[in-house]
């Protein structure tokens, strides 16, 4: 329906352990603040370089905690976006 190829492409639900091994150009992260910041390292580890990770579920005053929290494991910060003090951060990792 979206053209989305179902060969390249798993949603998962759980937590890290149902994750498989290896890296992955996209990943999305609808998770709080808490569970961002102690999966911070795990989240880095699985982006491949040049990848995109794309994280929500937080509010607006914890943006620049991730920020920082982020940065600490070689994620860059590209952009926020916020709805109603909701927000969504968008990261790469250098190739």
């Amino acid at each position: 329906r979206n053209g989305l190829d179902p060969a390249r492409a798993s949603i998962l639900e759980g937590d890290a352990s149902v994750v498989p091994a290896g890296q992955f150009d996209l990943i999305l992260a609808n998770l709080n603040r808490n569970l961002l910041i102690d999966h911070a390292a795990f989240l880095a580890e699985r982006l491949a370089p040049g990848g995109t990770l794309l994280v929500s579920g937080f509010f607006d005053l914890d943006g620049p905690r991730i920020v920082q929290n982020f940065s600490v494991h070689a994620l860059q910060h590209q952009r926020t976006w916020e709805a109603d003090h909701w927000l969504c951060q968008q990261y790469t990792r250098d190739r």
